[in-house]
């Protein structure tokens, strides 16, 4: 009887297995597979090698080998390039100062030979500015240049005291509003007057512009897969019954495996605003961001985040990744702008609060540019959310009241100094707003 029981119980089991089996495995299997599939676009996506070379320089606005510096820190100026009335050439190096306090530059590294005279040569038009020579700290030539609203040259001859390997060339403007170009650099040494000492000159050159789709192609090195095994999975990843891949980042994800840009630019062609939802976004490509950068530097991951920007121009995580990065030593008008075209494309929020006053800090704080430093704010007062750190709401709030006054909205200004003073647990910021309260006595409409 025992082994009668046993045999039925064994009978049972295998049947209930078998039937189960019959009911779930073909709603388990397409799901299985699914997710080995899944697991093979993982592998291979984050086997991607980025080649570059990571001293290559940045296409931000400023031209390439030279640094744009403010001495001090509260002097305010916008560093670029112009491509309005050159001296020769595309280009012009240009600053404009937003403020009166201390002098803006660019300047360059120059490596010299310690016998022998060296001769520059420089046109500015514009205001008022100067060259100057330094070994160190110590000037050892300097030299006005001239106001002048055509292209002027202006020279200057120095001596590099013994034992001199390298000096720094600084073009700049002192402390005075208004704007001065620069163009067509030059130094020699009298032993090598064949040679300008100076690299871009010219300010023709600011980084490298590429065909995105060859780029990818050719500088991104994808892992070597079995051709049967990425067959099955694409037939996977395209197929009708998808669950897991269904996702539009792992569709998007296989395809650029694929080298398959049309079938990303068509799926992100309609998204929602702001990237954040199923839609898919850039963070499959952005995400990679400190592995690219120590495989192909920073110019490489700029690349990343164009050719991102170019495969999905409606989500805004590319340009703002594009305005992190040139942001980061000297605040640019293209990084500005990048900010704002990431807030337009935002979703209501923190995300469209967060972008708005990033760009209305740079508006405001280095270029000078107050209205649209108040449209910004009041972007950012509006969408909270984003506030980290000492970036808060009523910081917000305080940079509306100077900026409201400083074009004159009296009583606008008045509101936002109010605001801050009405804030509890913002007492940093209660001495400043004080003051600009204070100060509106002098403002005009």
């Amino acid at each position: 009887m025992k082994t009668i029981s046993m045999n039925f119980r064994r009978t049972i089991f295998w049947l209930v297995f078998t039937v189960g089996l019959v009911i779930f495995l073909p709603n388990l299997y397409p799901r299985i597979l699914e997710n080995w599939a899944n697991v093979y676009v993982n592998r291979a996506w984050f086997s991607l090698n980025f080649l570059g070379n990571p001293s290559q320089h940045l296409r931000d606005g400023i031209p390439d080998y030279w640094q744009a510096s403010i001495w001090g820190s509260k002097g305010r100026a916008i560093h670029g390039l112009d491509a309005d009335n050159p001296q020769s050439g595309e280009l012009a190096a240009v600053i404009e100062r937003t403020n009166t306090l201390e002098a803006a530059v660019f300047m360059q590294s120059i490596v010299v030979s310690p016998t022998g005279a060296i001769t520059c040569h420089i046109y500015s038009r514009g205001e008022i500015g100067f060259i100057q020579i330094n070994l160190g700290p110590k000037a050892l030539a300097s030299k006005s240049l001239p106001a002048s609203s055509t292209w002027r040259l202006t020279n200057l001859e120095f001596v590099p005291p013994p034992d001199t390997s390298d000096i720094i060339l600084y073009l700049g403007i002192r402390a005075e509003l208004g704007k001065i170009w620069f163009d067509d650099v030059e130094c020699k040494s009298e032993n090598a007057p064949q040679i300008n000492l100076i690299t871009n000159g010219s300010f023709e050159a600011d980084g490298e512009i590429v065909d995105l789709a060859n780029w990818w192609q050719t500088q991104v090195v994808k892992p070597n897969q079995d051709e049967a095994t990425r067959q099955r999975v694409k037939e996977i990843v395209n197929s009708e019954s998808r669950t897991v891949l269904a996702r539009t980042n792992r569709l998007n994800m296989f395809d650029l495996l694929e080298n398959n840009f049309k079938a990303v630019r068509s799926r992100m062609g309609n998204v929602s605003l702001g990237c954040v939802s199923g839609d898919g976004n850039p963070g499959i490509l952005l995400g990679r961001k400190d592995a690219i950068i120590t495989q192909a530097g920073v110019a490489g991951f700029e690349r990343v985040a164009e050719f991102a920007s170019w495969l999905m121009p409606h989500c805004p995580q590319s340009y703002a990744a594009l305005a992190d990065l040139y942001s980061s030593s000297v605040p640019t008008e293209q990084a500005a702008r990048l900010y704002t075209e990431s807030e337009m494309r935002s979703r209501a929020g923190s995300q469209k609060g967060g972008y708005a006053f990033k760009a209305a800090r740079l508006n405001m704080i280095w270029l000078g540019d107050w209205q649209t430093a108040v449209q910004e704010l009041k972007v950012a007062i509006e969408n909270p959310g984003w506030e980290h750190g000492t970036a808060t709401h009523e910081l917000a709030e305080l940079y509306l009241g100077q900026a409201s006054a400083h074009l004159g909205q009296c009583e606008e200004a008045r509101s936002a100094f109010l605001r801050v003073l009405e804030c509890g647990t913002c007492t940093e910021l209660y001495e400043q707003a004080r003051f600009d309260l204070a100060s509106l006595g002098t403002c005009k409409p």
